[in-house]
C-alpha cells in the first residue's frame, strides 16, 4: 500500500459544553466546521463552530450562549495539539435542516474564558507617579486569570505617568496605557495588547522581534513549482500555497501618510510657546530594531534615497499637534506646583507613526494547509522564489526574508485544516 501524507489533516479530541449550573454535554460528533482567528490587532481570541444537532440540545439544554466551551484539538502534520478553555458568546444562523432528518444548525461564536472574564469587569481607578507598564500589570494581575499553561509577556515602559482609567474594562484599560506607553528601549514604542492561544501580550513590535533573535525561527516557502511528493512530509507542511502582496508600493499613500517625514507641533501650555518638531526616517530608521531583532539599521527602502529627499519635504510633511501640559525640561517650576513628568508624546507619535507604516505597508497574506502551531508575534523565515521559464530555483531577494507573524485564521472543514497568515516587515528588508 503507497504511504500516503495529509498536512491539512485536522481533528476535534474532544468538546464539551458546561452550563452555569454544570450540565456538561459532549458535542464533539456534532461539529462539522470550525475557525479560529488571533491578531496582533485584536484584543482577544475569536472564533465559531458549527453545529448539526440531531439531539435537539439547542431547545433541551438549552443553549444560551452563556456555556463554557472546552475544545481538544489536534492537528496531525506536527502534532500540535490545543487545550481552549472557551465561552459561548453568540448563537446565530440557526435554521432546520429538513434534508438531515429535521436537525438544527446553527453557529456558536466564542472568546477565551479568560477574555470573558475580564469584560464582564470595569476598571476605575488611578496611578500617581508610576510607569505604564506597571499599571498595566496591576490590571492584569487583578482582571485577567489564567492557567499555568499561559502566560503573560509584558515589556517594561520608561518613564512616570498620572493617569485616571475612566470606566473601562480591563482590556480597553490596557490598550489606553499602551497608547501612552514609552520606551527607549524600543524606539518604536508601538506598544499592543494582544491574545494568542499562549496568553497575553503587552509589548512593543521591536520586543518581538528582539525576542526571536537567537532562537530557532520556522521556515516556510513559496514556489510557483509545488512539491506534492507524500514521501516529502517535511517540505509539505513547509509550503505555502498561496503567497500575495495586495499593496506592493503605493507612492501616493506613502507622501500622504508621511512615510519619510513628518512634524509636531508642540503647544506648551506650561510655558505658553511654541515648539516645532521635524522628523526624518532616513535619520532614524537606525535607531530601531529590524528585523533580525537587534539596533542598527534597517536595509531595503522601498524608494531610493534620491527619490525620498526630492519627494518627501518638511513642506508635504504629515503634521500633528501636541499640547503639553507636564513640565517642560529646564524650566523652574512655581512654588506649589507639582507637575507631571515628562510623557514623551512627541516621540511617541513621531517614532510610533513612522515605524508603524513602515512595517504595516508591507503587509502580505499566504495560506498553508495545516499549522496550528503558527502564533502571531512570532517570527518566521520566508523564501520566495522568482518564476522562471528555466525552472531555476532564484531567491526574490524583495519578497524573502523575516516575517512577523501578524495574523492567523485557523479553518476547518470536517477534518481538513487550511490556515490563512497575514505577515509583515519593513519595506524589502531581508533579514539574513
Amino acid at each position: 500500500m503507497q504511504e500516503t501524507f495529509n498536512p491539512g489533516y485536522c481533528t476535534i479530541e474532544s468538546a464539551e459544553l458546561i452550563t452555569p449550573e454544570g450540565v456538561s454535554e459532549p458535542i464533539t460528533g456534532l461539529i462539522g466546521r470550525f475557525d479560529i482567528q488571533q491578531s496582533m490587532s485584536s484584543s482577544t481570541i475569536t472564533g465559531s463552530i458549527d453545529i448539526l444537532d440531531g439531539l435537539g440540545i439547542l431547545t433541551t439544554l438549552p443553549i444560551r450562549a452563556e456555556e463554557n466551551l472546552l475544545l481538544k484539538l489536534k492537528s496531525h502534520d506536527l502534532q500540535t495539539e490545543l487545550s481552549l478553555d472557551l465561552q459561548v458568546i453568540e448563537i446565530s444562523n440557526v435554521t432546520i435542516q429538513k434534508q438531515s432528518g429535521d436537525m438544527y444548525a446553527y453557529t456558536l461564536h466564542f472568546i477565551t474564558k479568560s477574555s470573558w472574564n475580564a469584560l464582564t469587569q470595569n476598571v476605575i481607578t488611578a496611578f500617581r507617579s508610576r510607569s505604564a507598564s506597571y499599571c498595566a500589570k496591576q490590571i492584569f494581575k487583578k482582571h485577567f486569570k489564567i492557567g499555568k499553561e499561559r502566560k503573560f509577556n509584558i515589556e517594561e515602559s520608561d518613564g512616570e505617568m498620572r493617569v485616571v482609567i475612566p470606566d473601562y474594562n480591563p482590556i480597553q484599560a490596557m490598550n489606553f496605557l499602551c497608547a501612552k506607553a514609552f520606551t527607549n528601549k524600543s524606539k518604536s514604542s508601538t506598544f499592543r495588547f494582544f491574545e494568542t492561544v499562549d496568553g497575553y501580550n503587552w509589548v512593543t513590535d521591536e520586543w518581538l522581534l528582539e525576542k526571536a533573535n537567537g532562537t530557532e525561527r520556522k521556515s516556510l516557502k513559496y514556489s510557483p513549482i509545488v512539491d506534492r511528493n507524500p514521501l516529502q512530509g517535511t517540505v509539505i507542511i513547509e509550503t505555502l500555497e498561496s503567497f500575495n502582496t495586495s499593496n506592493h508600493v503605493n507612492t501616493l499613500k506613502d507622501l500622504n501618510n508621511g512615510a519619510y517625514k513628518n512634524s509636531v507641533m508642540e503647544i506648551d501650555l506650561t510655558t505658553h510657546k511654541k515648539r516645532d518638531f521635524y522628523y526624518d526616517y532616513l535619520k532614524k530608521k537606525k535607531s530601531y530594531k529590524g528585523m533580525q531583532g537587534k539596533v542598527g539599521g534597517i536595509a531595503g527602502l522601498k524608494h531610493s534615497e534620491k527619490f525620498i529627499k526630492e519627494t518627501f519635504t518638511r513642506d508635504n510633511s504629515k503634521q500633528s499637534v501636541v499640547y503639553r501640559d507636564w513640565s517642560a525640561p529646564g524650566i523652574e517650576q512655581k512654588p506649589g506646583q507639582v507637575p507631571r513628568a515628562e510623557q514623551h508624546m512627541t516621540e511617541i507619535i513621531q517614532n510610533r507613526s513612522a515605524y508603524h507604516y513602515h512595517l504595516n505597508e508591507n503587509m502580505c497574506s499566504a495560506s498553508i494547509r495545516g499549522r496550528l502551531d503558527i502564533r502571531p508575534g512570532e517570527v518566521v523565515d520566508v523564501s520566495v522564489l522568482e518564476p522562471s521559464a528555466l525552472l531555476e530555483a532564484t531567491q526574490n531577494k524583495r519578497l524573502s526574508g523575516l516575517y512577523l507573524i501578524y495574523a492567523t485564521s485557523h479553518n476547518a472543514d470536517g477534518t481538513d485544516l487550511q490556515t490563512e497568515l497575514t505577515m509583515i516587515k519593513f519595506d524589502w528588508e531581508t533579514g539574513k
